[in-house]
């Protein structure tokens, strides 16, 4: 009798199911995984209410409870994060979670959530790795997608090798990729890494009192890491944060894209910009962004610490303090095939930290084939060296990419004379 009570609504829904098998459906209900909830009265140890509830796929034999402001939640405390390549196939997807009232254990709601390891919850929010949900009525919470507006599943990765599941504040979730890791929550950019040491293999990160207490859990791993011991973090003022950002959903037609060129990461600015490092970090769910480059010879890539040298005259210096000598062409996908071509403005960011004097780093600048910039000079027009220019081109036509050109003077400059690129923004007009 309980079991029919609790797979009630399940029968009604499988036989609603145009061609629906009878013996297929009395073989999923047989197989239906019902238990008995029993809450209790802590003060009395009194029965105040049980429930037949349907838990299939949240969990079997490793089922566990969460219980927080009023909402009682099931699923499976999965320990496991290493199998990317099922979680990515698929074979994840039938893990559910179960949110009964605490009240009176009346259902909330039951959904499919696909998580890859045990899932969590911060106040009103239930994380079910990589997604989140709203506690009480398990919609799936949405974010702007960064580059093309458009609305995707909030989503964050854990790109390394790890095991563990994650931990969690208001402000930040604490876990291991590679190594110590976080996502802070307040500037959503991504997951930030800690090298050198490492957390162990369950939940050792504990955020409490303003501060991340790391307990030595790691020396019994076979894993090779430099530093086996506990760690207690505090807030620093210092923003030295570069994240691995991961988004749902297509990156084109573009509507707003910035590039830090040599970026070791991503990263928002004040106004609250996503600035994402070229070339891309390693990840499994990344924000990837394709862009085909041509660099000269003994030239490439470089990123340097901020503080010292961080362009003196921007409000963002981190974004000036990584670049490409070299660069001579770049291509960015803007649309794909059955996309409105559509119009741009276009920013690029210089900033030359290796000249003192003008006529040394001279180059031509053009966009989509058309020159609109001769012999520019980055020491004159940033007026010295260590000092950004910001080259503002509007009414950029575009149907597929952006095809952008720095033309150096002469076949072979040195890295020195080589044309620089520091930053790409493109917005739609």
């Amino acid at each position: 009798e309980q079991r029919a009570a609790a797979l009630k609504q399940k029968l009604e829904e499988l036989k609603a199911t145009e061609g629906s098998d009878t013996a297929a459906i009395e073989k999923e209900l047989a197989e239906a995984d019902v238990r008995v909830v029993v809450a209790l009265d802590t003060s009395t140890g009194e029965i105040a209410w049980e429930k037949p509830v349907d838990l299939t796929d949240c969990g079997g034999r490793i089922l566990f409870s969460i219980c927080n402001n009023g909402v009682l939640v099931f699923a499976g405390s999965y320990a496991n994060g290493h199998y990317w390549k099922q979680f990515l196939g698929g074979d994840y997807a039938s893990r559910r979670a179960t949110a009964l009232s605490a009240k009176d254990g009346s259902l909330l709601w039951s959904k499919a959530v696909g998580c890859r390891i045990r899932p969590m919850v911060i106040g009103d929010t239930f994380y079910a790795e990589p997604w989140r949900f709203d506690l009480h009525t398990g919609e799936q919470q949405m974010r702007t997608h960064p580059v093309t507006g458009e609305t995707v599943p909030w989503k964050f990765e854990r790109p390394g090798h790890h095991c563990g599941c994650i931990s969690g504040s208001p402000n930040g979730l604490f876990f291991r990729s590679w190594t110590s890791a976080y996502y802070d929550l307040l500037s959503d950019h991504g997951t930030q890494h800690f090298g050198g040491q490492r957390p162990g293999c369950w939940i050792n990160m504990i955020p409490a009192n303003g501060l991340v207490i790391e307990p030595e859990a790691s020396s019994g791993c076979a894993c090779l890491h430099s530093l086996t011991c506990t760690v207690v973090f505090e807030p620093s003022d210092t923003n030295r944060m570069w994240g691995v950002y991961s988004c749902a959903g297509e990156t084109t037609p573009v509507k707003h894209l910035a590039i830090n060129v040599g970026g070791p990461g991503d990263r928002k600015d004040k106004g609250g910009r996503l600035w994402l490092a070229y070339p891309r970090p390693r990840g499994r769910m990344l924000l990837n962004v394709e862009m085909e480059t041509e660099i000269l010879p003994e030239c490439g890539y470089f990123n340097y610490g901020e503080e010292d040298w961080g362009a003196v005259n921007a409000d963002t210096p981190w974004l000036y303090s990584s670049g490409c000598s070299g660069m001579t062409s770049c291509t960015v996908p803007l649309a794909k095939e059955g996309d409105d071509p559509a119009r741009y403005t276009v920013r690029l960011g210089f900033a030359d930290s290796e000249n003192t004097r003008r006529g040394k780093r001279v180059f031509d600048i053009k966009l989509q084939g058309k020159l609109l910039a001769r012999n520019f000079d980055v020491i004159r027009a940033a007026r010295g060296q260590n000092r950004v220019v910001i080259k503002q081109f509007k009414g950029i036509e575009v149907k597929d990419n952006l095809n952008i050109e720095l033309v150096p003077k002469g076949d072979s400059p040195p890295k020195d004379e080589a044309p620089i690129l520091n930053t790409i923004e493109v917005i739609r007009e």
